[in-house]
């Protein structure tokens, strides 16, 4: 029963994701190939349910950190700024999202999206 409750949590997870990064992806103008691309990474930060990544943060911070990595190594023109305005447009958008990311440690002063993606998403 327990792993059942699991997979219907990681299944819910999964397709608000999906709904979240095909809304950015519009918003963004994204093909779809960076669409798909943003997508596998997403599913494998989700899937690894040990990941550390998730700990004390918002699927949303997740979501703009992967789409903003997956353009930069595809080469495509995209600043976090960008990102975080047409976030803001999103249906319960919160500032708090990219302006208070939580850091390593409960104890550690959260800080902004950039810095968060920085030293820990991509260090």
């Amino acid at each position: 029963a327990a792993k059942s409750a699991l997979e219907q949590f990681v299944n819910k997870v999964l397709h608000l994701a999906a709904a979240r990064i095909q809304d950015m992806g519009t918003r963004l103008l994204l093909g779809s190939k960076l669409i798909t691309q943003i997508w596998a990474c997403m599913k494998c930060i989700i899937n690894t349910l040990s990941s550390t990544l998730f700990l004390g943060r918002h699927l949303d911070q997740l979501i703009m950190c992967t789409i903003y990595g997956v353009c930069k190594v595809n080469r495509k023109q995209l600043t976090f700024r960008h990102i975080i305005e047409q976030y803001k447009r999103q249906a319960r958008a919160s500032p708090k999202v990219f302006r208070e990311v939580r850091m390593r440690t409960a104890e550690e002063t959260p800080q902004d999206i950039i810095t968060f993606y920085n030293t820990i998403y991509m260090p």
